[in-house]
């Protein structure tokens, strides 16, 4: 369901905290969300929400014991040989790819 937008889970974009105090991480960015309740039960309805990938990115890094962006160079760029990719630094920095990974 976090996949398919259908969780229920409010995006933390929505929130006035998120634009005034941007989160400077991951877990920062899914604070603002926890006092709220669902949108709506899980599987009832569909709405993006940026909370649901935070949440699938966190699982794998945790099942998979591999960071994100070192997960997608090992399984996605290193099979093309994309030897070379760049990240934006004005990204938040939980979204960069760490230097030399």
């Amino acid at each position: 369901m976090l996949v398919e937008l259908r969780s229920g889970i409010p995006n933390y974009t929505n929130t006035p905290d998120f634009w005034m105090k941007p989160p400077k991480n991951s877990q920062e960015a899914l604070n603002l969300i926890f006092d709220h309740s669902a949108n709506f039960k899980p599987g009832e309805s569909y709405e993006y929400s940026n909370a649901n990938y935070l949440l699938v990115t966190k699982i794998k890094e945790k099942v998979l014991a591999i960071y994100n962006f070192q997960c997608i160079q090992k399984e996605i760029f290193n099979p093309l040989e994309v030897g070379a990719y760049r990240h934006d630094s004005r990204l938040p920095k939980y979204c960069q790819i760490p230097p030399g990974d």
